[in-house]
């Protein structure tokens, strides 16, 4: 992957840090911006179809058979089937020393471990911080 690849990832990965941490306020701002009235879920749902777009424009630039291709894919599929499987609760399981441990979430917080997801292994697989942004507020 080249060099360019690689600060267009860490853009993404920023730009993905900064929604997760201030999807609130961001999504006001957007309702101010656009005269809609949408919610912080709907908000989160445009911008994983606009980082998925990103990670695709990233993807289509390398070797379909390389490694890195292949991971970028299982980025932008986990991205879509977040997007896809809507539902009011989701179930999942952590596993500790302790046992298993099973937890709920809502769709705004399954989406939000989904990106979370994406930032921790985009920086896993290709050894990328994400570029710190400017604060939002």
């Amino acid at each position: 992957m080249e060099t360019n690849q690689r600060k267009q990832l860490s853009k993404i990965a920023g730009d993905i840090e900064l929604v997760i941490e201030h999807s609130k306020i961001l999504t006001t701002g957007y309702n101010l911006f656009t005269g809609k009235h949408i919610t912080e879920t709907d908000y989160l749902e445009l911008s994983i179809n606009l980082f998925r777009k990103d990670l695709f424009d990233v993807q289509f630039e390398l070797e379909f058979d390389s490694d890195d291709f292949s991971v970028l894919d299982d980025f932008t599929m986990t991205l879509k089937n977040a997007l896809d499987d809507k539902k009011e609760v989701y179930e999942y399981c952590m596993v500790s020393v302790e046992g298993v441990t099973r937890h709920e979430t809502n769709r705004k917080g399954h989406l939000i471990d989904t990106l979370q997801w994406v930032i921790s292994n985009l920086a896993h697989s290709f050894g990328i911080d994400p570029i710190e942004l400017k604060e939002v507020v």
